[in-house]
């Protein structure tokens, strides 16, 4: 049996983000910046330089892309990134046989 009650707890909320996320959008005419989604509750205010690691660029617009959720999770996990003139490259897959 899994316990599924709940607890009381303190949360961090970060300043801004809404106001970050709404620009974003915008700049992106509310579309992710590597595909055709263009589904608000699909897109995400991505920080290029992540948030916790370069505190100073945590509200810079030109450090933040409207991603899809998808392009979101690949990018964090390193499956693509950014060239300096913001080209896409993609991680190379070794293909196991």
């Amino acid at each position: 049996v899994v316990a599924t009650d709940s607890v009381m707890g303190q949360q961090r909320l970060r300043r801004g983000q809404q106001r970050l996320r709404d620009l974003t959008l915008r700049n992106y005419d509310h579309q992710c910046a590597v595909c055709d989604i263009a589904d608000p509750p699909l897109l995400i205010a991505s920080h290029i330089l992540g948030w916790s690691e370069w505190p100073e660029h945590r509200g810079d617009l030109r450090n933040v892309l409207c991603l899809c959720r998808l392009h979101d999770a690949l990018f964090e996990h390193g499956y693509w990134s950014l060239t300096d003139d913001f080209q896409i490259l993609r991680r190379r897959v070794s293909s196991a046989m």
